[in-house]
C-alpha cells in the first residue's frame, strides 16, 4: 500500500521518512498552532496547509527533511512558542497573540509580556510612556526595565513587573536630584505641601515643624512667635511676647 492512502486520526499528520520516498511513514500529533477550529490539523492538507473553516494557519511553517513542520517565524504581535521547561517540543509549535491592551512584545524571538502600569501597550512592539520623561530599556529577555523617572518622581519597582512606574512624592518628601528609587523625607523645620516636584520649604516665622516628612507647619501658641526666625523644629522655639508668660 502507497503512503498516499494511509490516513491519520483528526489531530494527527502524516509524516513521512523523507520528501521524495515513502520509507518510515507514521502519524505524528499535529502542532497547536496547527490545530482547526474543526478539530482537524491543516498539515492534513500537504498542498495548502490550511484549515476548512479557518482559512490559513498563523506563522511560517517549513516542512523539514525528516517530514515533520517547524515553525520559523510569526508575524507581528504574535510570540514563537515552541518549548516546554527550555526544551524543543514539535507539538506546541504556535503563534501565540499577545493581547492587544495587556501585554507588549520586542519581536517573535521574545514572548508576550505584561505591560507594567508605567507604559500603554498595543500588543506589538510599539509602546508609549505614561510619563513623558521616564527613560526605559529592553534588557536580554525582551523585557522593558524603568531606569529613571523626571524630578519630583520616584521609580517605583516592587512586585515584579506589576510595580514598573514612577510615582510621585508623598507630601513631606522629595526627590532632590531629579528622579530617585526613594524620596527623601523633609527634614524637621522644613515642609512641602503638594505631591510631586517641588522643595522643601522653612516653616514660616511663627511655626514650627517638630518631624521629618512635614506637609505643613504647626502655628505657635497665641502670644508668642519665633522672633521673626523661620525654620523652626519646636513649641519651645516659640518665645512668649513681653505681655505674656509661659504656664
Amino acid at each position: 500500500t502507497e503512503s498516499s492512502s494511509c490516513e491519520c486520526a483528526a489531530e494527527y499528520y502524516l509524516q513521512l521518512g523523507s520528501q521524495s520516498s515513502g520509507a518510515n511513514v507514521k502519524c505524528v500529533v499535529c502542532p497547536t498552532g496547527a490545530l482547526c477550529s474543526d478539530g482537524g490539523c491543516a498539515f492534513a492538507q500537504t498542498t495548502t496547509m490550511e484549515c476548512a473553516a479557518d482559512g490559513p494557519i498563523t506563522g511560517v511553517w517549513n516542512l523539514t527533511d525528516a517530514g515533520t513542520y517547524e515553525l520559523l517565524s510569526c508575524p507581528v504581535g504574535y510570540s514563537l512558542i515552541n518549548e516546554m521547561n527550555g526544551v524543543f517540543e514539535a507539538m506546541v509549535q504556535q503563534c501565540q497573540m499577545c493581547d492587544p491592551l495587556l501585554q507588549y512584545i520586542v519581536d517573535s524571538s521574545f514572548s508576550c509580556q505584561d505591560c507594567p502600569p508605567g507604559l500603554r501597550c498595543y500588543g506589538n512592539s510599539t509602546v508609549t510612556k505614561v510619563m513623558d520623561n521616564s527613560v526605559w530599556d529592553v534588557d536580554d529577555e525582551g523585557v522593558y526595565q524603568l531606569l529613571s523617572c523626571p524630578a519630583g518622581y520616584r521609580a517605583y519597582r516592587e512586585n515584579g513587573i506589576e510595580g514598573l512606574e514612577c510615582r510621585k512624592c508623598d507630601e513631606g518628601s522629595v526627590c532632590p536630584d531629579g528622579g530617585c528609587d526613594e524620596c527623601t523625607p523633609c527634614p524637621a523645620g522644613t515642609y512641602k505641601s503638594i505631591k510631586g516636584e517641588g522643595t522643601c520649604s522653612e516653616c514660616p516665622r511663627d511655626t514650627f515643624s517638630t518631624s521629618n516628612s512635614s506637609w505643613a507647619c504647626t502655628q505657635c501658641p497665641h502670644g508668642s512667635s519665633t522672633k521673626n526666625t523661620s525654620g523652626q523644629v519646636s513649641p519651645l522655639d516659640c518665645i512668649c511676647d513681653d505681655i505674656y508668660y509661659a504656664s
